[in-house]
This record gives C-alpha cells, sequence and structure tokens, in this order.
C-alpha cells in the first residue's frame, strides 16, 4: 500500500513532463532532500558537540571529586577518628590491664582485689603501706582468656598510683608470666600487636635495640630506638 502511494506521488511529479524537465524536477527535488539530511546532519553535529563538552565538564568535576574532594574527606574523616580515638584514650587514662594474676573463676571484685594488692607487693616490689593506700575506682576481671587468669583491668583514682604501678612493670623479669600495659581502644591495640609483631620479626641484636613506646598523640605507640649512653 505504501508502495503504491509513492508511485502515484511520482507519477503526479512527472507526468506530462519530458525527460530534461524531468531530470530537473529530480535534481530539484535531491537537492531539497539532501538540503534537509545537511540541516539535520548540523543539528546532530551541534549536539553531539554539546554532549562532549557535557561529558568533558562531568569528567573535569569526577576529578576534582576524585582528586580533591574525596581527599578531603577522607582527611575529615580521618581526623575526626583521630579525635574520637584521643578522647577514649583520655577516658581510659586511668586504667591499666594486668596480665598473669591467678584467680578464681568464681571470685567476687573484692577477691580479685586482693590478689591485685598481693601482686603489687609481690611481684612489682613496692611497698606495702603505699600500696595499701592506693584507692581503686573498680578493679574486675575480663571475659576471655585462660580461665584461672583472666586479664584483671584497674582503674586508678590517682595516676600518679597508675604511673608507679607503670614504673614497676619495667622491672619485670623477662618470661615472669605478667605484663601490665595501657587500657587502649580496640583499634590502638591493633596497632600496638602489629608494631609487636614488627619487632618480634627483628633480627635478635636489632631487637635489643627497638622497643615500644607510648605518646601522647596519635597513633598513640610506636617502636623506637633505645637509647645508648655515650662511652667515654
Amino acid at each position: 500500500m505504501a508502495d503504491k502511494t509513492e508511485f502515484e506521488k511520482l507519477k503526479a511529479l512527472y507526468q506530462g513532463k519530458d525527460m530534461s524537465e524531468c531530470f530537473a524536477t529530480l535534481h530539484l527535488t535531491h537537492t531539497k532532500e539532501l538540503e534537509t539530511v545537511k540541516k539535520e546532519l548540523s543539528t546532530v553535529k551541534e549536539k553531539v558537540a554539546v554532549l562532549d563538552s557535557f561529558a568533558e565538564n562531568i569528567n573535569a568535576e569526577w576529578e576534582t571529586l576524585q582528586n580533591e574532594t574525596l581527599v578531603k574527606i577522607r582527611e575529615t574523616v580521618k581526623e575526626e577518628e583521630h579525635k574520637r580515638i584521643q578522647l577514649e584514650m583520655w577516658g581510659r587514662k586511668w586504667n591499666l590491664i594486668i596480665r598473669g594474676i591467678e584467680g578464681e573463676l568464681t571470685e567476687k571484685p573484692r577477691d580479685t582485689e586482693k590478689a591485685l594488692r598481693s601482686f603489687m607487693v609481690q611481684k612489682l616490689g613496692i611497698q606495702e603501706q603505699q600500696v595499701k593506700t592506693m584507692i581503686f575506682a573498680a578493679v574486675h576481671r575480663l571475659p576471655g582468656g585462660i580461665a584461672q587468669k583472666r586479664n584483671v583491668i584497674v582503674r586508678f583514682i590517682s595516676l600518679m598510683d597508675r604511673e608507679d604501678i607503670m614504673y614497676a612493670a619495667t622491672k619485670l623479669p623477662r618470661g615472669s608470666g605478667y605484663s601490665i600495659v595501657p587500657d587502649m581502644p580496640p583499634a590502638i591495640s591493633e596497632i600496638r600487636g602489629k608494631l609487636l609483631q614488627q619487632r618480634k620479626a627483628l633480627p635478635e641484636e636489632e631487637k635489643k635495640n627497638v622497643k615500644l613506646v607510648y605518646i601522647r598523640e596519635y597513633p598513640f605507640v610506636v617502636l623506637k630506638a633505645r637509647q645508648r649512653a655515650n662511652v667515654k
């Protein structure tokens, strides 16, 4: 049906005309159609140019987002995380975790406190009178670990008492089965564990010259070379 309609149009266009007129009409028709195609092609090119320009802008914005905006966001998030950890560290700075003190599974906090004071005198070498004057905000066992030697967490009232205990802990002989560490958020405990693994992997001689040091700023714990005494 469509072919018949097209045929009728052509018939009406060329009927009664000689060959030269037919060619002239055909040329004029094709010229008009070609001009229409050129205009449409020009419009398409303009649209493509607009899309290319839009794509370039999008790419530029994406690069800015990746190279600047996201970097700033990551830095801000990291800073806020460090601030949060720092506040948590501040809240825990009165605490110590003591490992190796034996006790019963059913013992009460008061029994744990007695075992702690005995440990301070007998294993840390602190004067009994000083230990008696120490006041704790809390003493209790932490879950997990060896049943009879679950870690003890202590919250001190006096930071001076806490520092005395930390100093005494440095004199514990290696292999004693006891250790005392600051109470730290999980993220910092993980960093501490990795640093200890790094130290453990060092050659024996080099290991002797490296120690774990607690600092006041993030990451709060670092490996540091021991200072050698000057030999005169």
